[in-house]
């Protein structure tokens, strides 16, 4: 994510003025390279699935529908964009804002699952961090996102591409679910959800006893999970599949860190 951004960073910041045809060509490298790793992903999980034993259970089907709707921008439409409209700043822009998008979420993602969020000063990090990947999400893969698909439908339509305009309304209207109802809604809902916790845990009473303040810390790792999960669409979609299924039963207090599962934590202090 963070090279293929890297690579369209000139075409949308104009870095090469002398040379547009070079900045074209950077993005678009990185449309193709994210359309070549999106396909291989994409067959690798299939095969994962059927030609493995107990691809089944490692890979549910409803993680090849998503994967397919994650991946159906880049491998169905990279290539004729390419082709056609190679020189677009609409398409550097996309490529730009998804990309960049991915590596800030996922960089910020992996990067809280070190903090200790027991600690004041590293749960201020979690939530500004966090505050900060909902609104890149909210913004590139939200509202500019929208605009730049508007964008593209009347600049096909300008030039009587039909046969695309078409083609290109199937990736766009299933990315566009991915986006909202995969990304931006539930991790909206997680932010929100993991505040109110964090404040609940922040205002203990003074007399709380061990047990309740270890219950409270308990109920903020498991909301700071959730919320790092809504950054890292298949590790959620897993979860969430697997606690549907009798023979593959999960929680995401299987993820929180074994300092809190253990009847002997620090913040007990002496009890």
């Amino acid at each position: 994510h963070f090279v293929d951004g890297l690579l369209g960073l000139p075409a949308v910041a104009n870095l090469f003025p002398n040379s547009p045809e070079l900045a074209s060509s950077l993005a678009c490298l990185a449309i193709l390279s994210e359309a070549g790793w999106e396909i291989g992903d994409l067959l690798g999980s299939i095969y994962g699935r059927y030609f493995t034993k107990g691809g089944g259970q490692k890979v549910p089907f409803p993680i090849i529908v998503i994967l397919a709707m994650h991946h159906s921008l880049g491998t169905g439409l990279g290539l004729p964009m390419v082709m056609y409209f190679r020189s677009s700043n609409l398409l550097h822009w996309l490529c730009f804002d998804l990309q960049m998008a991915g590596a800030i979420g996922l960089s910020i993602a992996e990067y809280t699952k070190l903090l200790d969020i027991s600690q004041p000063g590293q749960l201020l990090q979690f939530q500004v961090l966090s505050f900060i990947s909902l609104v890149v999400m909210v913004v590139t893969r939200g509202f500019h996102y929208y605009y730049l698909c508007l964008q593209v439908a009347a600049t096909l339509v300008a030039n009587q591409e039909w046969a695309l305009l078409v083609f290109a309304a199937i990736p766009f209207f299933a990315f566009t679910i991915f986006n909202t109802f995969i990304i931006i809604i539930p991790g909206y809902k997680r932010f929100v959800k993991f505040l109110k916790v964090s404040n609940n845990h922040n205002n203990l009473p003074n007399d709380v006893t061990p047990e309740q303040k270890r219950n409270s810390l308990l109920e903020l790792e498991t909301a700071a999970v959730g919320l790092r999960q809504s950054r890292g669409f298949r590790e959620e979609l897993l979860l969430a599949v697997l606690s549907d299924s009798p023979e593959g039963h999960t929680s995401r207090r299987a993820s929180l860190p074994a300092r809190l599962l253990s009847p002997r934590n620090s913040f007990l202090g002496d009890s």
